[in-house]
Order: C-alpha cells, then sequence, then structure tokens
C-alpha cells in the first residue's frame, strides 16, 4: 500500500483491538484493571507528586506504576491473583482460583502483612485513650493509614527518603479497606524500628517491582500502555 497514513492508522488500530482483546474482554482483567486505575486515582489525591507525573506522563511514573500494582494485588491477593498470575506465572503453582503461590510471592506476601500489621499499631498507639489491640489493627483506618504510608513511600521509590514528612492523617473521611483512598498529610513521626520496617520492606518491593517489568517485557508493557490509557479517563466505571 503507498498511502502511507492509511497504514499507520490500520497499525493503530490494529494494536489498540489486540490491546483491548487481551485485557477488556475477560471479566477478571477488566475488573483488576478498573480496580487499578481507581486505586491510582485516589492515590493522585493523597501523592501530588504522583499528580504531576501522570499528568505530565513523566518517565518516572512507569516506575511507579508497577510498586502501586504490587500494593494493590498484596492487599488482596487471593481474590487479585489474574493478572500478576499472567504477567509473572513462574510465581503461581496452579491455573484455577483459589490461587497458589510459590515459596517467594508467599514470603513477600507475609512480608506486607507484617509491615501493614506494624503500621496499624503504631497508628493505633497515636491515640491517647488506650494501648493498640488486634481489633485495632483490621480497622478501616488503621488499614488506611497503613496503605497511605505505604502508597506514598512507594511514590518516592526505594531512595526517596523517609515517611515521617508526608504520613497522611487518620481524621480525613475513610477509604475502603485495602484501596489506596485520599487525605491531607499531618507530619506523623513514625519510630526508628517503623521506619526502618518500612525502608526493608521498599526496598523488597522494588526488586518485584523490576522483575514485574523484566519477566515478560512485552506483556508488561502492553499492561502498563492499558493502564496509562485508562487513567486518561474521568470515569473508570465507564471503562
Amino acid at each position: 500500500c503507498n498511502n502511507a497514513g492509511l497504514v499507520a492508522r490500520v497499525s493503530a488500530w490494529t494494536e489498540s483491538w489486540e490491546l483491548g482483546a487481551r485485557y477488556m474482554e475477560l471479566a477478571p482483567l477488566l475488573r483488576a484493571i478498573c480496580d487499578i486505575v481507581s486505586a491510582i486515582h485516589n492515590a493522585r489525591r493523597l501523592v501530588p507528586a504522583l499528580a504531576a507525573m501522570c499528568d505530565e506522563c513523566d518517565v518516572e511514573l512507569f516506575l511507579v506504576l508497577p510498586r502501586i500494582v504490587w500494593l494493590w494485588f498484596l492487599g488482596e491477593p487471593n481474590s487479585r491473583a489474574e493478572l500478576l498470575r499472567r504477567l509473572l506465572p513462574n510465581h503461581f503453582t496452579n491455573s484455577a482460583d483459589p490461587p497458589a503461590f510459590d515459596q517467594q510471592l508467599e514470603r513477600f506476601i507475609a512480608s506486607f502483612r507484617d509491615v501493614s500489621k506494624s503500621l496499624c499499631v503504631a497508628s493505633s498507639e497515636e491515640g491517647p485513650s488506650k494501648a493498640p489491640t488486634v481489633d485495632d489493627c483490621s480497622s478501616a483506618d488503621g488499614e488506611r493509614h497503613a496503605w497511605e504510608v505505604l502508597v506514598t513511600r512507594v511514590v518516592a521509590g526505594p531512595n526517596g527518603g523517609t515517611t515521617r514528612a508526608n504520613a497522611p492523617s487518620l481524621n480525613d473521611e475513610a477509604s475502603p479497606p485495602g484501596s489506596l483512598g485520599s487525605s491531607a498529610h499531618d507530619g506523623t513521626t513514625l519510630s526508628a524500628d517503623m521506619e526502618s520496617s518500612v525502608e526493608a520492606f521498599v526496598h523488597e518491593l522494588e526488586r518485584w517491582s523490576m522483575e514485574l517489568q523484566r519477566h515478560r517485557p512485552e506483556d508488561w508493557c502492553q499492561c502498563s500502555a492499558v493502564l496509562v490509557r485508562c487513567m486518561a479517563c474521568e470515569d473508570v466505571a465507564s471503562l
């Protein structure tokens, strides 16, 4: 064909159709994409630096995206496995639900739960009335606080400093547990031990983030392209 413009348009249409067929036709993957995009929109309101990356399509956004995808998955791994199982099948020992993880991924999930629980306890200890309990650590406020501290920290990256300056407040309107809610920042101070635990987790997450990008690079590029395209939609429910 001598019509270069037509060839380019047909090629772009074909690529878009293939991406749509992969991520939009299957209900579990469509739900995963919509859930992640909704989480990113909420995280934008929490972390101004992320909002700027999204608005400018900054190259750093493509380092942050896999970190947020991991945080999203780790929040509810048993119900959010489908997307990660397609991108990192080597860490899953089955192809059905409930998902079965290999030992490495099991340890990573346990590491996330440990640091989240510690953050819940730390947030409960800030209250003046009583010592923290197990129930406090399962509260919506405690879970939200843990998620917000972690998402604020992972946007900065493994060498991005401490969480002390921008830890979110527990007094803002609650977000659903396991979601990346939005709130103001109140300068909450973490203990040195807690800060160390968060930093260790962020560095561990970075290794998994790199593997997510590199194990099946073409698949991850397609997934991130879909996420970025969907992030431009004002109404996630319309996807």
